[in-house]
This record gives C-alpha cells, structure tokens and sequence, in this order.
C-alpha cells in the first residue's frame, strides 16, 4: 500500500463510520452505543488520516533539503562536510536507525 493509498483509505473509513453513526434505516445515532463506536473510529481514523497527511509532507521537505546539500558540493568543502552530517543523520532516521529515546 502507498502512502497516498493509506491516506485514501483512512479518509473512506472515517467516511464510512461516519454514515454508520446515524442511519435513518436504522436509526442509529450518536447517542447510543453502536453510534458513538461508530463516531469514534471516524473521528480516529480522520486523524489518522491527516498524521499520513503531515508524514507525507515531511517526506518532501526531506528530499528538498537533502536536494539543497547535494547543489552544495564543491562550494566551500568544510562547509559541505557539515552539511553532508546533516545529511547522514537524515538518512539514518530514514532508515528506522534512529537512536533510542533516552
């Protein structure tokens, strides 16, 4: 599943929940208990939802900066090395290598 996949999805179940909160054929609504499941697991997966959103963009802001330090090379060298050890600890939290929680 993509990203855009997984954000398409979180949007439809929220949707989806949403209708099943207050049916008119059924007459389910907020106020009783299948209801407010249903409202609930909306509300959940609309923030999750906008969390992929948020991911997604950092995600590019990402790949812009690390873009940047490649058209650094060759500038100033002793600034690029600096520059390229930003880069290693970018990739690095890419990767799922991120050091622990202290």
């Amino acid at each position: 599943m993509t990203l855009d996949e997984a954000i398409k999805h979180a949007e439809e179940v929220a949707r989806k929940e949403q209708e099943k909160g207050f049916d008119l054929n059924t007459h389910y609504n907020c106020e009783t208990e299948y209801g407010k499941k249903c409202y609930k697991c909306a509300a959940e997966h609309r923030q999750l939802a906008e969390w992929l959103k948020d991911y997604k963009r950092l995600l590019g802001a990402i790949e812009d900066i690390k873009a940047e330090i490649d058209k650094l090379k060759g500038i100033n060298s002793a600034y690029y090395i600096a520059i390229e050890d930003v880069k290693e600890v970018i990739d690095k939290y890419i990767s799922g290598n991120e050091p622990e929680d202290q």
